[in-house]
């Protein structure tokens, strides 16, 4: 858990630099729903999942992301912080 812990914080400091708003996310009643939501400074607005190294999601967490999907939000996972960076800065790059 510490390493998620310090990746999740990492991630945060990013995505604070670059100007998003990340927020913990909690849905009471509903499981698997990602835990972070990101709203750029664009309007962009996205759910993350982060994983400990080497962690996938649960299959419930898939699921969750494939409904939010389906509704055309965008909504990933990472284990990773170079892909996380590469997640926000695409919800901070303006749409051509």
């Amino acid at each position: 858990m510490a390493k998620e812990a310090s990746l999740e914080h990492r991630i945060k400091r990013y995505a604070e630099s670059k100007g998003c708003l990340f927020w913990k996310f909690v849905s009471p009643g509903t499981t698997g729903v990602p835990d972070r939501v990101i709203i750029s400074p664009r309007g962009a607005t996205a759910f993350l999942e982060i994983k400990a190294p080497g962690c996938r999601p649960r299959a419930i967490q898939d699921h969750r992301m494939q409904q939010l999907r389906a509704q055309g939000v965008a909504a990933t996972w990472v284990s990773d912080y170079r892909v996380a960076v590469g997640f926000i800065d695409s919800l901070c790059t303006p749409k051509r």
